[in-house]
């Protein structure tokens, strides 16, 4: 694996990069969606991940007979996944100790789909918040990942040229984004040995 070296941005997704949060997510919409009479099942939900609620949710629903509101269900949802927070450590990831180091040398920021009330909370939660110029969540897009318009936004923000940006991920949905951002990209996956 090659990248530029002229990176003078770091980019991190938060859920599943910075901290192990995709299992309660999964167990937070699959409590809400029992609580309409709906399943979810773990390998379907991890096959939606990666964008925006709205999203994730027109997923989630496909072929399942619900007539109710989404945004009353993802606001259920976000109410478990509060109260999933308070009952549960959050586990950082062994990339969130990258943080403190790349800030010596690199500006950071984080692309997340998440509520922006969730990511806060995740960073604040782990004492990674004064490394972060930017966050940029899934509230301060129309279209999100694939879609690169969450990269090319932080990157418009930090005033840098998307091909100096690297970025951090979890999802292949948030891989394809930064391609079409034109950003370099690292799944966290690459830091896994093969057995």
């Amino acid at each position: 694996m090659e990248f530029n070296n002229d990176i003078e941005a770091v980019i991190f997704d938060c859920d599943g990069v910075l901290a192990d949060t995709m299992p309660l997510h999964y167990e937070a919409y699959k409590r809400a969606f029992n609580e309409v009479g709906l399943t979810l099942e773990r390998d379907f939900f991890y096959s939606c991940s990666g964008g925006k609620a709205s999203e994730t949710l027109k997923k989630l629903l496909d072929g399942q007979n619900y007539s109710g509101d989404w945004l009353q269900l993802h606001q259920r949802k976000k109410e478990i996944m509060f109260d999933l927070f308070s009952s549960e450590q959050l586990r950082p990831l062994a990339s969130a100790r990258l943080v403190p180091l790349l800030s010596r040398c690199y500006r950071l920021a984080v692309v997340s789909s998440g509520s922006a009330i969730s990511v806060n909370y995740v960073i604040r939660s782990l004492g990674l918040s004064e490394y972060f110029e930017e966050i940029v969540t899934g509230e301060d897009v129309q279209l999100g990942k694939p879609n690169p318009e969450p990269f090319l936004l932080v990157a418009d923000r930090m005033r840098i040229a998307p091909s100096k940006c690297l970025v951090i991920e979890d999802s292949q949905a948030g891989i394809e984004a930064a391609d079409q951002a034109k950003m370099q990209s690292l799944s966290v996956y690459s830091f896994v040995p093969k057995i």
